[in-house]
């Protein structure tokens, strides 16, 4: 990291928010960001992928039981790649301060809730992949809920709709109902 930086390559880095509990990971991404890196954090990354200068991106085999990647070249191949991760990076959020609480209802954190949600996703499995407790996900919950003023998750998901923190064609990952 610091070689590269030492070169003056930038980096962007989007990383999801339930990897923030892995040891040693959050004082990575400080020293990441220290040294002029950037780094932000998702909810969920619908895809894990390197872009590199925008004309070649590495994306893992979607193959579960060989490990390899493809590699994509070219502007038409790479470009719809760069607008994914650029999406993904305009609603990420702040990477957290050490003792900063990783589950305050920011309007990022209530837009992941509203989309996770908006896909079928238990509580129990919301608090899985945003990495705090199903407590948590219901006080995020009634956050949401009272940010859209609505009184039900229902209405919650149509008021998301309207402000536009959902599309109405969102398809669930793999493995989600």
């Amino acid at each position: 990291d610091h070689d590269l930086r030492a070169r003056d390559v930038a980096c962007r880095l989007v990383v999801t928010a339930s990897s923030l509990h892995t040891p040693g990971w959050l004082g990575y991404l400080h020293e990441l960001q220290q040294i002029g890196q950037q780094v932000r954090v998702a909810g969920t990354v619908s895809q894990r992928c390197i872009i590199v200068d925008g004309h070649t991106a590495v994306i893992p085999s979607s193959d579960h039981g060989s490990p390899g990647a493809y590699v994509l070249h070219g502007h038409s191949l790479v470009a719809p790649v760069v607008a994914l991760f650029e999406e993904i990076w305009l609603h990420a959020g702040p990477v957290p301060q050490d003792g900063e609480d990783r589950s305050s209802s920011t309007p990022e954190r209530m837009r992941e809730v509203a989309a996770l949600l908006a896909l079928g996703i238990k509580d129990e499995a919301v608090a899985r992949r945003l990495g705090v407790s199903v407590r948590t996900v219901r006080r995020l919950i009634a956050a949401t809920m009272t940010e859209l003023r609505t009184d039900s998750r229902f209405q919650a998901g149509v008021a998301a709709v309207r402000r536009g923190w959902l599309t109405v064609d969102s398809e669930p990952p793999d493995g989600e109902p």
